[in-house]
């Protein structure tokens, strides 16, 4: 065997053994250990640096005598150590000058002891070592360069999750703080229109309708905010009872209705006989989600109807769908239709109140129930919504 193969064979089996008994690490715990990491070359200063590779260069100088008595030729390729050692805390470079060193060396210390090498094996063992110093360095500064990528993107996800926290500890104290006001407002107006404070003619009345209809139009998007915001913290917590299923939908549609009366919207509600009406769940939240699918039917439909369907499914779900006659949703628009302040329009025409955060609401509200939501839309005919919920009932009368 040359000097090439028996290099190449005993830094491969190096290889192998460093493979072996390198601890596995899980893409989990990857982020930690690069935080963790103290040891790496660019965490080092040059001095230390410096004295690992010296002390690589004169521990095979000192072992080289005793390897190659007891191994032969084979025990060349001791040499990996010091390039390998040099090429890996300095780069490509040096990596490269300390192959350019080490093989004549290693011929050097051959001829020393009295077993000298071929011309041939002698540069075949060069050209070894040096690429060997040159592969370890192009792969050390290609490892550091993703170590530096990976630290910075460790640092942005970091940021952006502190700045997540914050914007929705804000969206929740801000919300919660205007809630006072609010209440103070409405209270006032509803006391001056029943002429608690005096009478009020006609006009007066009139202004103070549109005082109460701004701020309750103002209290639907303060809560819309806070349960967003305890949404995302993760604060937002279900009270699953049971309830009545026809108590529910009566409330819903009395709700509803007077909105949809001012569009001259009807608003039809469709039962299934097989559905049980006691149901176990949380009923202020899934009203909040049938009422925010209705509502957003009627914002974006100006003629035709609302249709509500309530039926359960064959595999212990039950369904509640919401479909319109309005304006429709265009293909790709659906995808990021329950994402968070986006609202989707096909025209520029269509003018809509609200933020955007009704259906990212029903979306997250639905996704915490273990259930799920579907959308059927085409542009110009209208949509439909389906949020499909566990079926939890209970026979007794509530």
């Amino acid at each position: 065997m040359n000097y090439w193969a028996e290099t190449a064979v005993i830094g491969g089996m190096a290889v192998r053994v460093k493979k072996m008994t390198h601890p596995t690490t899980t893409k989990s715990s990857m982020f930690d250990m690069v935080g963790r990491d103290k040891a790496r070359p660019t965490n080092l200063s040059k001095k230390t640096r410096m004295i690992v590779t010296v002390s690589a260069f004169l521990l095979y100088l000192l072992a080289f005598p005793l390897v190659v008595r007891e191994l032969g030729p084979a025990g060349s390729a001791l040499v990996i150590i010091p390039v390998s050692a040099a090429a890996r805390l300095w780069g490509l470079r040096v990596g490269v000058l300390a192959g350019v060193v080490s093989a004549p060396l290693n011929i050097l210390l051959f001829a020393a002891i009295g077993d000298p090498i071929t011309f041939r094996g002698g540069i075949s063992g060069a050209v070894t070592v040096v690429i060997l110093g040159a592969v370890v360095g192009w792969l050390s500064e290609l490892l550091e360069r993703n170590y530096a990528q990976a630290q910075e993107l460790v640092a942005a996800r970091d940021q952006a999750l502190e700045a997540n926290r914050l914007k929705s500890v804000m969206l929740s104290r801000v919300s919660h703080e205007l809630r006072t006001p609010l209440g103070a407002i409405l209270g006032y107006a509803e006391l001056l229109a029943e002429g608690t404070y005096g009478p009020v003619n006609e006009l007066q009345c009139a202004k103070l309708g549109e005082i109460m209809d701004s701020a309750y139009e103002l209290e639907v998007l303060v809560s819309d905010l806070l349960d967003m915001g305890r949404i995302e913290s993760g604060r937002l917590q279900l009270f699953p009872k049971p309830f009545a299923l026809s108590v529910l939908l009566e409330g819903v549609i009395g709700q509803t209705a007077v909105i949809a009366q001012e569009k001259n919207l009807p608003i039809t509600l469709t039962v299934q006989p097989d559905m049980p009406n006691t149901l176990v769940g949380d009923p202020v939240r899934i009203a909040q989600i049938l009422t925010n699918l209705v509502t957003n039917a009627i914002k974006y439909t100006d003629e035709g109807q609302i249709a509500i369907t309530i039926s359960p499914t064959s595999d212990k779900r039950w369904v509640m769908n919401v479909t319109d006659t309005g304006i429709g949703i265009a293909p790709e628009a659906q995808p990021y239709v329950f994402e968070p302040f986006r609202q989707v329009h096909v025209d520029d025409s269509y003018a809509r109140s609200g933020i955007g955060l009704g259906l990212s609401i029903v979306h997250e509200l639905t996704t915490l129930m273990n259930g799920s939501i579907t959308i059927s839309s085409r542009v110009g005919a209208g949509s439909s919504f389906a949020v499909t919920l566990p079926l939890d009932s209970q026979q007794e009368e509530i």
